[in-house]
């Protein structure tokens, strides 16, 4: 059945240029890789620490470099300072100890201020040892000592005991932005304390990240999880500053906090490789881990090697990394897992070996991390790293992806919309692990140059396995690489528009794409004040059981009617159409406005007009399957 389709938007249609998009839903062109759209996790920007964990107090557990940071002490000769005399771990050496003469007590300012929500219950634990006589009053307060919510701590002795409070709001208390964790104790009072939470009660899943920014998480509807990293696997400037992450399971004491990269913080290790993994299934997605090569950053001038007599431990580490996620719950690793709360294995598809290395010393230590995987978990794809800058790739191991970065500006997203089309079909597949437009805070033209691209990666997906946006966590008071995906302070978060069309191609990921092609001559854009003539419309079209999924991306800056010529299909009565535009292409969102650039869904009949406002990504289903938003 022929069936030619338009969609209107007011009278502004009437004044749009004409452009054709002609579909055979009849011809299927291949299978769409259903694990293409994911999320990447790196530790920049403060994205784990302050962003997407739930944990309130910053810095509790005073190590070099971050001593009494965050905490200030008030009263009488009241005063604080780090100690390492009785340390709990060889990992976690250093405590705070608080001396009150006359009284008084101490504070904790969180992550730019502790949101306490309306009716909120929240947990305080904390390993502590020294002299009370009495309790320790601790609560949750605004400004001029408002108290929102309070508990006490009793039975304080010369050993280290660990202590849980609950700390429950009023119903009726308003909330509170920007609280503090404050503790006071009768005078005479001198206390150590180390390994300092404050927890909401609820988080999502029960596993300690935030609600509203894991939420947002899972409205991608992602296929994997890469993690840690980025940069952040591989250290710098050295490989001693490596992600190891035997470092990173365990009591929060036994996690070895480490300094990050030139981000300039500490991080701790909340999220650690086992909470990387349970947060992936709570995402029904497949972890990918990413592992150290043995090399530091290969970006800068300089960089380090592990000796090659040396990289025995590092390869181990990653058969270990592996048997700790799949692992029965009786081998040395799988125990490990089961006694964290995870008695059964997790799932395990990839393992990526290095973060953008390459040359000779990435080759030598690639093949040993190959040939020791291959062997012992021959059913684990092995991806490998490239540099873009010379098409870089180990050439001495088959291995089964490349994974490729990209951040440059809008116009290469835009030329490169066709790049995979000529990749080899019966070689090393692609994962295109990280890609972004590189320029501002976010803004809709980020966005829909990134959709033109992902057209593309879809397009392509029969060589193109995955594909990730990166960054994709920061918190709003620390941006360290800009644009981020999500930004977040202590009470809310908000998406940029390129958030948005992640969140739009993942809940659109077709099973099979169709034949698609588009009709519509060339425009010229001038977004930096450089013109380029560019097309118009891009657009491609695939199947989803009942449903016929249709993307296009009007990249002009004024408004085009697109006429669907679409053959093979009997659509139902109605089309769910949802949009992202915006009246500017430097349109953004805000913690302010965080909706400001969002997409809008709309039921629209069959038979009418389309109409595709200036720079917009707008997908479309048509099918029996629609009833109504």
């Amino acid at each position: 059945m022929k069936r030619t389709m338009f969609f209107a938007l007011g009278l502004v249609a009437s004044t749009a240029v004409a452009d054709t998009v002609k579909i055979d839903a009849a011809k299927v062109e291949h299978d769409i890789s259903q694990t293409l759209w994911g999320l990447f996790f790196e530790d920049i920007g403060m994205a784990i620490d302050g962003c997407l964990h739930a944990e309130m107090v910053r810095n509790g557990s005073f190590e070099p470099g971050e001593g009494t940071q965050h905490w200030s002490a008030f009263g009488t000769r009241a005063n604080i300072s780090v100690d390492d005399s009785l340390p709990l771990s060889d990992k976690n050496r250093w405590s705070m100890l608080t001396t009150l003469r006359y009284g008084g007590g101490i504070r904790n300012d969180g992550y730019w201020g502790m949101y306490a929500e309306r009716g909120g219950s929240f947990v305080l634990s904390l390993m502590m040892r020294g002299s009370v006589d009495g309790e320790i009053k601790v609560s949750l307060e605004g400004e001029n000592e408002v108290r929102y919510a309070g508990g006490t701590i009793k039975g304080v002795t010369n050993e280290w005991k660990r202590f849980t409070i609950k700390l429950r709001s009023d119903t009726y208390t308003t909330p509170l932005p920007d609280a503090k964790l404050v503790l006071r104790a009768p005078p005479g009072s001198y206390f150590y304390m180390d390994c300092v939470s404050l927890m909401p009660e609820k988080t999502f899943k029960g596993h300690g990240c935030r609600i509203d920014v894991a939420e947002m998480l899972d409205a991608m509807r992602p296929r994997f999880l890469r993690f840690p990293g980025g940069c952040w696997v591989e250290g710098y400037p050295s490989v001693s500053r490596a992600y190891r992450w035997k470092q990173t399971i365990g009591d929060r004491w036994e996690r070895k906090p480490q300094w990050n990269l030139e981000w300039g913080y500490h991080s701790t290790h909340v999220i650690g490789y086992h909470e990387y993994l349970q947060l992936a299934e709570d995402l029904n997605a497949s972890p990918l881990f990413c592992i150290s090569a043995g090399l530091s950053c290969q970006m800068r001038r300089k960089y380090e090697t592990v000796p090659l007599d040396k990289m025995g431990e590092w390869v181990q580490d990653a058969l270990d990394a592996i048997e700790y996620a799949t692992g029965p719950a009786t081998s040395t690793w799988g125990a490990r897992r089961a006694a964290a709360g995870h008695p059964e294995p997790f799932k395990m598809p990839w393992i990526e070996v290095g973060n953008e290395n390459f040359g000779p010393d990435y080759d030598e230590r690639f093949a040993l991390f190959y040939d020791a995987i291959r062997k012992r978990y021959p059913e684990i794809k092995i991806i490998a790293n490239e540099n873009g800058r010379g098409k870089v790739y180990p050439r001495n191991r088959p291995f089964d992806i490349l994974d490729e970065h990209f951040y440059p500006g809008w116009d290469w997203f835009v030329e490169n919309v066709s790049r995979y089309d000529s990749y080899p079909r019966n070689g090393f597949h692609v994962f295109v692990g990280e890609f972004a437009v590189k320029r501002g805070y976010g803004s809709l033209l980020n966005a829909i140059s990134e959709a033109v691209f992902m057209i593309g990666l879809e397009r392509n997906s029969d060589v193109v396995d995955m594909a990730s946006y990166a960054p994709l966590l920061s918190n709003a008071n620390a941006p360290t690489s800009c644009p981020i995906g999500i930004y977040a302070n202590s009470s809310r978060c908000f998406g940029t528009p390129s958030y948005y069309v992640q969140k739009m191609f993942g809940e659109n990921l077709g099973q099979q794409l169709v034949s698609c092609s588009v009709d519509a001559p060339l425009c010229v854009t001038d977004y930096d004040g450089k013109p380029k003539k560019l097309p118009a419309i891009y657009a491609n079209a695939s199947l989803d059981g009942e449903d016929l999924i249709v993307k296009i991306v009007n990249f002009a800056k004024e408004p085009r009617m697109v006429t669907l010529d679409v053959k093979g299909w009997t659509a139902g009565k109605y089309v769910r159409q949802t949009l992202l535009t915006a009246a500017h292409p430097m349109a953004g969102n805000s913690l302010e406005n965080p909706c400001a650039v969002a997409p809008r869904d709309a039921m629209v009949p069959f038979d009418a007009p389309v109409f595709a406002p200036a720079h917009s990504l707008q997908i479309l289903r048509i099918g029996k399957g629609v009833s109504g938003l």
